[in-house]
């Protein structure tokens, strides 16, 4: 018998560093916040099994002032239309989404510790920075992942990050599906 999990090769967010349909990471400037673009599945007939993300690296153009931040929120949404995303946040867009992150925590506090993926606190003597890896159907231990799921990334570091080359931003996923 063979395995029913797929896992798919590591693939980069659609505005991730270097994305195939832009690049709303790179050179991310202090003071905003932009979305990596979406993932879904294929079919919505066969949704994923999980979605895995994997450690990103993340390289700050100069040094961040210490104590700053760098925040990663978790979004979903189930029909993949704005603004049906939290807080009319929209996951393509390449203005700046901070002012609507804001608004949303501000109005549903709760909000923060349920969507923050991560969040890096950084030291001026560092330019280059992991995050951890993280794997949806762990968050969700009821078994159900959402069929649409997008990134906030928050630059609050005093700097922007560094414009792409391949050694210093990464930003990946894998998807598992069950066949």
């Amino acid at each position: 018998m063979s395995n029913p999990w797929t896992r798919a090769t590591p693939a980069v967010w659609p505005y991730g560093a270097n994305g195939g349909s832009g690049d709303n990471f790179s050179s991310l400037p202090n003071g905003q916040a932009k979305c990596v673009g979406v993932v879904q599945p294929g079919t919505l007939s066969l949704p994923f099994g999980d979605l895995i993300i994997p450690p990103w690296k993340i390289t700050f153009a100069s040094a961040p002032t210490t104590g700053n931040t760098f925040s990663r929120y978790l979004l979903f949404s189930e029909d993949n239309t704005t603004p049906v995303w939290p807080g009319g946040i929209s996951p393509t867009s390449s203005s700046d989404q901070s002012a609507l992150l804001t608004a949303l925590l501000a109005y549903d506090a709760p909000f923060a510790s349920v969507a923050l993926l991560d969040q890096l606190t950084l030291s001026a003597s560092v330019t280059t920075y992991y995050t951890r890896w993280h794997g949806l159907k762990g968050i969700f231990s009821d078994g159900n992942i959402p069929t649409f799921t997008t990134i906030l990334c928050y630059n609050q570091s005093g700097v922007a990050l560094a414009t792409y080359s391949s050694g210093n931003q990464v930003t990946t996923y894998a998807t598992e599906t069950y066949t």
